[in-house]
């Protein structure tokens, strides 16, 4: 929404009662964005059925604590659109170094798609990065659902992260073809989570191992 800056006054400070939850660009975990003491929200109204909330937040993790802004709009109708502010999808929490290239570089080109908006592509680069584990690990199948059944005896992996491998495929497949079965829309939604998905399942496969012999390295010998 483009306001006029002459306009101003017409913006009303409000008291923080909003609750504003998105992804938050540094840790890349989907939270409820925690109020920033003394920093009120402000409100406006464009005249009609739409109403607007801008202001402050921190993420609630403390390991994390990133300031992002956000706009919230609301209609008459009932619906509720957030904007988190800056948008980029940053894999701080994610060290590339730890992974096999070919599937660094796969999410790295999913999350440069998804910061220019383009949801399609991300979908997209988020399937291949799946399919470069099945690879990796030697999975065999003909197709990539036959791929990741294989795989499930050649990782270790909590049940739920294997299955979301599933829906990714399903989410890069539907963006590859005209008609989808499986989601009815692609966009900053659904690909945020997606990311969000593969991140930890990344994180299980080449950053525990690592975390776990940095520790034993820590005992007496």
């Amino acid at each position: 929404m483009d306001i006029d800056l002459t306009y101003c006054q017409d913006f009303k400070a409000v008291c923080a009662k909003i609750n504003i939850t998105g992804v938050c660009p540094k840790c890349g975990r989907t939270v409820q964005f925690i109020p920033i003491e003394d920093c009120k929200d402000f409100y406006f109204n464009d005249g009609g059925c739409n109403d607007y909330y801008f202001g402050q937040r921190l993420c609630p993790d403390r390991n994390c604590f990133t300031h992002v802004f956000f706009k919230l709009q609301k209609n008459s109708g009932g619906s509720i659109y957030t904007e988190i502010i800056p948008p980029k999808f940053v894999l701080r929490n994610l060290d590339l170094n730890k992974l096999p290239k070919e599937i660094a570089n796969c999410i790295n080109e999913a999350v440069v798609c998804y910061d220019n908006s383009c949801y399609i592509a991300s979908a997209i680069m988020i399937r291949k990065t799946i399919e470069e584990i099945c690879k990796i690990q030697n999975a065999t199948g003909r197709d990539l659902h036959s791929r990741l059944k294989d795989l499930e005896s050649k990782i270790t992996i909590s049940k739920p992260l294997y299955d979301s491998m599933f829906e990714l495929k399903y989410l890069g497949n539907d963006a590859a073809h005209v008609v989808s079965t499986n989601f009815e829309h692609i966009g900053e939604k659904e690909i945020e989570l997606g990311l969000v998905l593969l991140v930890e399942i990344l994180r299980a496969l080449y950053e525990h191992k690592d975390l776990l012999e940095q520790f034993k390295l820590l005992k007496c010998n």
